[in-house]
């Protein structure tokens, strides 16, 4: 019922007309949400930083520069009036928040240049418009990491209204926070690596550079699956774009070199700090054990990135379980050490979509305990932070014991990893002598070190 093998003829008519109402329904209910709820309490917060980021080469300034935004100049003074007065402030200059732009790469002025020349209003309903549409196209997960599976397309609708309609995704919508650029472009990457559609796959998968303390493992994902030609492209457009964004911004094509400057000293920004409960990856969970704050950089992203991809091969090593382990598997680990090994604020929707085509994968071959634990981990970390606050206070908890059941978003995401590495996929190996039909039928596998094996 939920998917079956590939086979000629197509699903009844009668299908896609309600997987067409179902998402219908599902954007009709997120419209109202977002514009009644969502962004009178968070006011498209982040969408703010972004827009004002992109508008500073207005003052022939670089959107790197620190105290580059000044609420009283033209190019930002109507749009900081319309922002702060959905917040009850008149008067921008009187706000206690002092004007920061948020250090993105060049690539990333790409998307937010053409939208910052709107004013603010009309910019953040176009902002949000691109958000949902990313959000629907996450629906193609359903079955683009498993070419030999063919879903009933009122799955993937149910997925598209799933990743508009939970707390994560509300809580997205209503900053306007740039996170659903990294699994929007990866689904429709992937959707158009599964129509043939190379070129623009490769354009779609660079979107997850746009965070690109998220990106590594992604990128990483595409050399593990062994899609040499995909990952080479990948790479390429992502250094062509940040050349084209460093041009359209400042004129300078080497302006990425400036963003990498810049990078670190945002990253230990107050908000961004291991201290926040906020926080998901793994340095929190050390910080609230006892251990000592530390904010990771450049260089320990990297390193913990390098670690999680050793930790995997030496997981699969004994057994070379690398040689059937699934897309949706190597998705979730890329998902899951996106999150742990970066310093990352709020960016768990990026787990509760990315893991759906492996939570897929499970329930197709009935490993039902593992979808459970799963679905369990998720459910955790998808709990709305203003509920666990408030239940923390009604319990009141020590400050000791009260910052550990704040931050079980870190532990969730720790969980997950913990999760994926002792129990790896759950698929008994391949003999050396089975065919490689016989294989197909077992599920699409990969291979270290081979050519592409699957869309």
């Amino acid at each position: 019922m939920f998917s079956r093998k590939l086979v000629p003829e197509a699903f009844p008519a009668g299908q896609n007309r309600r997987a067409l109402l179902i998402v219908f329904a599902g954007l009709v209910a997120h419209g109202v949400l977002v514009a009644t709820v969502g962004l009178p309490r968070c006011w498209g917060q982040d969408f703010f930083l972004y827009y004002m980021g992109a508008r500073v080469n207005l003052t022939g300034e670089s959107p790197y520069k620190a105290g580059a935004i000044h609420y009283d100049q033209p190019a930002f003074h109507d749009a900081a009036v319309a922002h702060f007065k959905w917040r009850g402030i008149e008067n921008p200059g009187r706000s206690n928040e002092p004007p920061i732009a948020v250090t993105y790469p060049p690539q990333a002025y790409l998307l937010f240049l053409p939208v910052s020349r709107l004013p603010w209003n009309g910019a953040l309903a176009v902002w949000t418009v691109f958000l949902t549409v990313l959000a629907v196209g996450c629906g193609s997960l359903a079955w683009t990491f498993e070419p030999g599976v063919r879903r009933s397309p009122i799955v993937g609708a149910w997925l598209a209204v799933a990743c508009l309609l939970n707390p994560l995704s509300f809580l997205v919508f209503s900053l306007g926070q740039a996170t659903l650029v990294v699994c929007g472009g990866i689904a429709l990457g992937q959707l158009a690596f599964s129509r043939g559609w190379h070129w623009l796959g490769v354009l779609s998968w660079s979107l997850a550079a746009t965070k690109p303390h998220l990106a590594i493992p992604f990128v990483g994902f595409l050399l593990a699956a062994g899609h040499w030609r995909r990952f080479r492209d990948v790479c390429v457009a992502i250094l062509v774009l940040n050349v084209l964004g460093g041009i359209a911004v400042s004129g300078n094509p080497l302006m990425a070199l400036d963003f990498v400057k810049k990078a670190g000293h945002f990253a230990n920004h107050a908000v961004n700090s291991v201290r926040s409960d906020t926080i998901v990856s793994w340095n929190h969970v050390v910080f609230v054990l006892g251990g000592p704050p530390i904010d990771l950089t450049a260089k320990t992203i990297l390193v913990g990135n390098a670690v999680w991809a050793g930790l995997l091969l030496a997981r699969a090593a004994p057994g070379r379980a690398w040689r059937v382990w699934s897309l949706p598997f190597l998705l979730a680990t890329a998902a899951v050490g996106s999150i742990l090994c970066a310093q990352a604020h709020n960016y768990d929707i990026v787990l509760f979509i990315l893991i759906v085509p492996y939570l897929l994968w499970l329930w197709d071959r009935r490993y039902m305990f593992d979808v459970a634990i799963l679905a369990v981990m998720l459910m955790m970390a998808s709990v709305p932070r203003s509920l666990a606050v408030f239940m923390n206070h009604r319990a009141g908890f020590s400050q000791g014991l009260s910052e550990v059941m704040l931050s079980y978003k870190a532990f969730a995401t720790v969980a997950l990893a913990m999760y994926l590495l002792v129990r790896g996929q759950p698929v008994p190996g391949v003999p050396e002598s089975e065919s490689d039909q016989d294989r197909a039928e077992g599920g699409a596998s990969v291979r270290f070190g081979t050519t592409d094996v699957s869309t």
